[in-house]
């Protein structure tokens, strides 16, 4: 069934192809019962893989990196595929149409892609307000928050551990000040040294 399905879509350009499929999976995963039927095949048993990194938690350590959800357009989708986490983008500040098609061509000896898609994306504004959407139709912006303020509380903790690691304490104080001082016996000496010998 897999080589059908690929000699079928391998008649297609690339680019389309993609989109079709991941357009196909995002069908697929509105109908509730569907999505959590993808969920079970393809993630792992809940919490047998969690992983904490940077102060972020994450579902299992295997991720999508950028490049194939450039616009934030199937993380839910990609989530139920099993994906731990996902790098959206290229974002850049403004929108880019990228490099004229053909853009992305087929190597089926080798088994790749040649990718000459040129950042093409939405923009910086409009991902960001997708992100948003995305979080809070999700659950994820109050777990998000909650997080941000834990980090933040850590982050404040070790900065006045370490503040107070580099103040002097007291004793210290005292001790520092008594070795600047010179004692009686070095005043005397002190002053001996810098008046004149008769003989001088």
């Amino acid at each position: 069934m897999y080589k059908l399905i690929r000699s079928i879509l391998f008649l297609a350009d690339p680019e389309k192809v993609h989109y079709f499929s991941m357009n196909l999976l995002k069908a697929a995963c509105s109908v509730p019962m569907l999505r959590s039927l993808i969920s079970s095949m393809y993630s792992p048993a809940k919490g047998t893989l969690p992983k904490t990194f940077a102060g972020l938690r994450f579902k299992n350590p295997v991720g999508l990196g950028a490049g194939f959800d450039k616009n934030a357009l199937y993380l839910r989708e990609l989530e139920a595929l099993g994906f731990g986490f996902v790098e959206i983008g290229t974002v850049t500040p403004i929108p880019q149409q990228g490099n004229e098609k053909p853009r992305l061509f087929r190597l089926p000896a080798d088994k790749a892609l040649i990718n000459r898609m040129g950042f093409n994306n939405d923009g910086m504004e409009v991902i960001a307000e997708r992100l948003k959407k995305w979080r809070m139709a999700s659950g994820y912006w109050e777990m998000g928050s909650d997080e941000l303020k834990n980090n933040q509380q850590e982050t404040n903790y070790e900065q006045r551990q370490t503040t107070n690691d580099q103040q002097p304490t007291r004793n210290e104080k005292r001790e520092t000040t008594n070795d600047q001082q010179p004692t009686r016996n070095e005043k005397r000496e002190t002053t001996n040294d810098q008046r004149p010998t008769t003989n001088e």
